[in-house]
This record gives structure tokens, C-alpha cells and sequence, in this order.
């Protein structure tokens, strides 16, 4: 007999926490954009990037739920073994340890800078903390994928270019708006026109690098009609969607990503597609709440 009964409610919860709970997928995308965007490269280099990246952002997304005690509002049905790391109180050792072993895998298998790295985990932590306190705590995270945007970039082939640095402040600017907006900030007479306009860098961006080719604007009209979607549905007296709208809202990231790259080659433009799809339907079916 097992000791140690297994939920499945439970395994599904943590899985749901991983890939939804820190938008793993939307950083993942970023990493994409930004390794083609520099001519790409090593394969090798490229997968212990994303590897070292997700332990990082997972850890950093157990530091904020720990941080702001909210680990017993996820429902989760402990078993016997978890409830006894919860009561001895180790939920710091496992954060940290993630976050750890993200950093370590991130600076010993790579020829990225060790400080982008260390900031990324510096801009990732301070939001964490400051994300129920400030408004402010959306210029951290998005800093973290500007710096996410120039890590994968290092480790391509041409390095850190001009067009990385646009499209990296796109965005930046893209996820800060988004991270104001789905906190209620759309309302506001100051931070609510911030929103929108940080969210439409990355369409003026886009238009003034590419002019107006067809595929540019029927990107960034696509990215326009979600962000117009996302945020009507959060203005709304009706509350009954307002959280998947929110989570769509963040979830365009991968939109942006897109339009980073101007929808080419058309096979990693699919594969694009393919995962928003699979978070915007994912997230109908969510276990727990986005944190990101």
C-alpha cells in the first residue's frame, strides 16, 4: 500500500501551476522571437536556456505565492508527503532551490552575460513582492522580458542587434500595460491611458520599422482587436469573463512575439500560433489563477 496517495486533482493543480500559473509558455515564446530575431544558433545552447529560464520563472512565481502567503489559496490537495513539507514550513527551501538551480543552469551553460541573468531574477523577485503593493511592479516584469528578450538574443548568432533592442522594448512595453491593465488599472485616469499606450508600442514600432506591408498590418491589426477585446471585457460591468480576459490579455504576448518576427518563417509563426491557441483554451479550463 502506498503511503504516499497520489491525487491526481493534486498533480494536475501543480502542472497547471507550472505552465499557467507563471505563463511559462509567454516566456518561452519571447525566448523564440528574440533566438531568431539574432540568426539563431546552437540548439544545445538554446534548450538549456529555456530549461534554466523555466526553473528560474517557476521559482520566482513559488517566491511571490510564499511571500504573500497565498500558497493555501491555490486548493491543492496536499498528500500526506506535502502537508508535511507545508507544516515544517519548506516551501522557502523549494523556491529557493528553483531559483538556484535556474541560475545555475543559466550561467554555466551559456555564453550569456552573467548579468543579464541576475537581473532577470532581481526584476522577476522585486515584482513579486511589489505586485499587490504598486503599480510599480509592473515596470519590473517588464524589465525581466526585456532582459529575457536580450538573454536568448546572446546566445544567437549575431548577438544583441538594433532590432532585438526595438523589439525588446516592444515588448516591454507590451507586458508592463498588460500587467497594469489586468489589475484593475484600466479605469484609472492616469494609469488606464498608460495601459493602453504601453500596450500599443509594440503596433506603432511594428508600422514604423516595416511600413505598411500587408502581413505587418494584418498583425498588428490582430494585436490591436485583442488588446480592444481584452480590455472591453475588463471594463465591463459583467464580471463573468473578466478573468480570462486578463489572462488573454497577458497571454498576447505571444501576439507581440509574432509581429516581432513578422510572421516568418511561416513554420515558427504556426508553432506560435499553435501555443496561444493552446493557452487561450487552456486557460477556460484553468485549476489555478495566472500570476504573471
Amino acid at each position: 500500500m502506498n503511503p504516499f496517495p497520489v491525487r491526481s486533482k493534486t498533480v494536475g493543480k501543480l502542472l497547471s501551476l507550472a505552465i499557467l500559473g507563471s505563463l511559462l509558455p509567454t516566456f518561452w515564446s519571447n525566448c523564440v522571437a528574440a533566438w531568431w530575431l539574432g540568426g539563431h544558433g546552437s540548439l544545445g545552447k538554446f534548450a538549456a536556456l529555456i530549461l534554466g529560464l523555466s526553473l528560474l520563472i517557476f521559482g520566482c512565481t513559488l517566491f511571490k505565492l510564499t511571500y504573500h502567503s497565498e500558497l493555501s489559496s491555490l486548493g491543492i490537495s496536499y498528500n500526506l508527503l506535502i502537508k508535511r513539507v507545508l507544516e515544517q514550513k519548506h516551501w522557502w527551501v523549494i523556491c529557493l532551490s528553483f531559483l538556484g538551480i535556474g541560475l545555475m543552469v543559466l550561467l554555466w551553460s551559456g555564453d550569456a552575460p552573467a548579468f543579464l541573468i541576475l537581473l532577470i531574477g532581481f526584476f522577476l523577485i522585486t515584482y513579486g513582492i511589489l505586485y499587490r503593493a504598486s503599480p510599480m511592479a509592473a515596470l519590473f516584469i517588464g524589465l525581466a522580458r526585456l532582459c529575457v528578450y536580450f538573454l536568448a538574443a546572446s546566445e544567437s548568432v549575431r548577438g544583441i542587434s538594433g532590432e532585438v533592442v526595438w523589439k525588446a522594448l516592444a515588448i516591454a512595453g507590451y507586458s508592463g500595460g498588460a500587467s497594469l491593465a489586468v489589475r484593475g488599472r484600466l479605469r484609472h485616469p492616469f494609469w488606464g491611458p498608460a495601459c493602453v499606450l504601453w500596450m500599443s508600442i509594440p503596433i506603432l514600432l511594428a508600422l514604423l520599422e516595416a511600413g505598411f506591408r500587408p502581413k505587418t498590418c494584418l498583425l498588428a491589426g490582430l494585436l490591436g482587436f485583442w488588446i480592444w477585446i481584452c480590455c472591453s471585457q475588463l471594463l465591463s460591468k459583467d464580471s463573468t469573463h473578466q478573468p480570462y480576459s486578463a489572462a488573454d490579455l497577458v497571454t498576447g504576448t505571444i501576439l507581440v512575439d509574432l509581429l516581432a518576427i513578422g510572421g516568418e518563417p511561416f513554420w515558427l509563426a504556426t508553432i506560435l500560433g499553435i501555443t496561444m491557441l493552446f493557452m487561450v483554451v487552456l486557460q477556460r479550463k484553468q485549476l489555478v489563477t495566472n500570476h504573471f
